[in-house]
């Protein structure tokens, strides 16, 4: 069976409860990019860094990184959030 076609009529929900998803992932990308935090695990490329005790799952420009380095968020595309190692 296909599937029906997407509403495209306005509602309640739609217009007042949240914005929608593309200025909610750019508010959050603006408020991440930026930020400086430490590599809790090894990034191989992907594993898990810590921003002002905020726990997110990063993935770096391709550069393997050990635990305890320090990382900058460089990059939100999505839910993926590009690190990279601070000098």
């Amino acid at each position: 069976l296909a599937a029906p076609p997407p509403s495209t009529a306005p509602t309640a929900v739609t217009e007042s409860v949240s914005p929608p998803p593309a200025e909610e992932e750019a508010r959050r990308a603006k408020a991440l990019v930026g930020r400086r935090g430490t590599a809790t695990s090894m990034l191989r490329p992907a594993g898990r860094a810590e921003f002002d005790g905020e726990p997110l799952d990063v993935v770096t420009q391709g550069d393997l990184i050990p635990a305890g380095e320090a990382v900058e968020i460089c990059e939100v595309r999505g839910n993926r959030i590009v690190v990279r190692r601070v000098p």
